[in-house]
């Protein structure tokens, strides 16, 4: 068995593949308890029985003969955000021998945070929420079966199947394939391991996190209905306002009503915004909010991502990679690096909401206390804003170079600032 990737072929050679993911778990259970229930989780999802190899030209996720158990760590220190990044970025995945995943867990006074890292390949927020879920079933009830999950993939194809890129669009793709086809270079999985250590040699990345308690996760949502925009909006705004950036570009679910296994179904959209100085907070938000609501409602806009990177050869994204971090000198691959922004100054700020998360908190002994996120700071972007509420508690991070301190805590204060703000506002009203 082997398929082939399509969306998830933009990690293959990507040095900042890494999607990090904390669960704050409550309850009595041992350490061995722990570990068998991430396994059996683990080994419900057939995709994480795979590796990532090249077969007759394509990339494939193929069926591992001995599937690789998931590496879990235990550590003596609690968890902290930055410390598990650095631990963690630097470690490329060995896809090609089935890693495509592994974990950590710090001691905590009530119980354990548990750390996932995954490659970014295997899934987007929403899979791993839902993984572990499954882990916290196999924890508070290790006689429940665990049905298995099927490998399904996102297909590109079948969802843009009615969307149209422009003309000129489409000619300047064909035109770049064409050369790359004459031009172009495979990579080996040893060119890679260069370019990844050679990556994150030069390079520290960092996160802040705030958490909105449930009391101030609600008035901040009553606050975005009274204004007919959503938290979403308001978390987009905040930290574009923040930043004193005018493009922004937020994460959009693109998965099957009722599904709940791994995948990367997510897309983006992506719009610039220029305020008036005169408008407040509020004014801006609503502005906002129209600018993107008008192209989540258009799936030539909301899909146009989608299409555009599926009309290239994948191993051209490779080709832009590598010339972009890898010293790989090509005409065709750097004008690619530039198109992709890996070339430039990073600029703009991205958001992955995951909104309030689709699970229980309460599994038999075990609580799941709260869960946060953070997004891969891919290359060419500034700041990734990760976002996810559980039983009300919103957690918010900002993952972003290490080298920007002291100005991305200036952003993230602003930011946070604003929006508890808002809540305490509202909530004082209401008095």
């Amino acid at each position: 068995m082997s398929v082939p990737l399509t969306k998830e072929r933009l990690y293959y050679r990507c040095p900042t593949p890494q999607i990090l993911m904390a669960a704050e778990i409550e309850g009595k259970f041992s350490e061995d308890a722990l570990k068998t229930a991430v396994k059996k989780a683990v080994s419900r999802h057939e995709l994480l029985s795979c590796k990532v190899i090249e077969e007759a030209g394509k990339v494939v996720f193929a069926k591992n003969d001995a599937p690789r158990e998931p590496e879990i760590r235990f550590e003596t220190e609690p968890f902290c955000w930055n410390a598990a990044v650095s631990a963690e970025e630097g470690r490329i995945f060995r896809y090609e021998e089935g890693e495509l995943i592994r974990f950590r867990v710090y001691p905590a006074e009530n119980g354990a945070v548990l750390l996932c890292s995954a490659n970014h390949m295997v899934g987007d927020g929403l899979s791993f929420v839902y993984l572990f879920r499954d882990i916290l079933t196999a924890l508070g009830n290790p006689a429940a079966a665990l049905s298995p999950a099927p490998l399904h993939l996102c297909d590109p194809k079948e969802l843009t199947r009615r969307v149209k890129l422009p003309f000129s669009i489409r000619m300047m793709a064909s035109g770049v394939e064409r050369q790359w086809k004459k031009n172009g270079k495979q990579f080996t999985f040893a060119d890679y391991e260069k370019l990844y250590t050679s990556y994150w040699s030069k390079r520290e990345t960092a996160v802040l996190d705030a958490v909105f308690e449930p009391e101030e996760t609600a008035a901040l949502a009553d606050w975005c209905h009274e204004n007919g925009v959503t938290v979403n909006t308001a978390l987009a705004a905040a930290f574009l306002l923040a930043a004193e950036e005018s493009s922004v570009g937020v994460a959009v679910s693109v998965r099957e009503k009722g599904y709940e296994g791994l995948g990367n179904f997510a897309t983006g959209v992506s719009v610039d915004y220029f305020p008036s100085v005169d408008t407040g907070f509020d004014e801006r938000t609503r502005e906002l909010h129209a600018l993107l609501h008008k192209k989540y409602d258009d799936p030539q806009s909301m899909l146009f991502l989608m299409k555009f990177m599926d009309a290239l050869s994948p191993s051209l994204i490779d080709g832009a990679y590598f010339n972009a971090f890898g010293g790989y000198e090509n005409p065709i691959a750097q004008r690619a690096a530039i198109m992709f922004g890996f070339r430039g100054t990073s600029k703009g700020v991205n958001l992955t909401n995951l909104t309030k998360l689709p699970i229980p908190a309460a599994y038999g002994a075990c609580t799941l206390k709260s869960l946060s996120f953070v997004p891969p700071l891919v290359p060419g972007s500034q700041r990734l804003v990760g976002a996810a509420t559980l039983n009300g508690r919103m957690c918010v991070t900002m993952h972003y170079d290490q080298k920007e301190e002291e100005s991305m805590r200036e952003c993230f204060s602003r930011a946070i600032g604003s929006l508890k703000r808002q809540a305490a506002g509202l909530a004082k009203d209401a008095e």
